[in-house]
């Protein structure tokens, strides 16, 4: 799996260098899905374009975090997506609003990296297939976004 990750926002200039942890992040929230074909995109941007994404796709204009676009045949069901310039299929596009992980690393105390680290755990958790619509799965799957966060802060 290829993971890119594009920084949109003027005010990620700090967490560039820990593009490799993001990596990480991304790639264990893939877990078995790490290891096959594709491509996935993290990219940090504002809060007006994420809240035109949320806006175009999701037809919420709320504010939020993190939007996860799964592109992957066997989660989607669409079989008819084409291949890029490259040949490499897309997995996945993970986007993040860098302001927001910014307000809410403040409001839990805990650095932007380790808020960034979430997210992208988050979204690579959703593109894996896993689900937060009720309150048995949400817990699942922050439990699952925390040993990864963990995991990959205690090396």
């Amino acid at each position: 799996m290829e993971i890119d990750i594009f920084f949109d926002s003027k005010n990620s200039a700090a967490v560039r260098k820990h593009k490799n942890l993001l990596k990480k992040a991304v790639e264990y929230g893939l877990g078995i899905h790490a290891a096959g074909q594709g491509r996935v995109c993290l990219v940090l941007t504002g809060p007006v374009e994420m809240r035109g994404i949320n806006k175009k796709f999701l037809k919420s204009s709320k504010n939020t975090d993190v939007i996860a676009f799964n592109y992957n045949p066997e989660q989607t069901g669409d079989k008819h997506i084409r291949e890029l310039s490259s040949g490499i299929l897309p997995f996945g596009d993970i986007y993040i609003s860098y302001e927001q992980a910014q307000k809410q690393a403040d409001e839990l105390k805990h650095t932007l990296l380790t808020e960034l680290l979430i997210l992208s755990a988050h979204g690579a958790l959703h593109l894996s297939g896993m689900d937060d619509s009720n309150k048995i799965e949400k817990s699942k799957m922050d439990e699952k976004t925390d040993l990864i966060v963990r995991r990959i802060l205690s090396k």
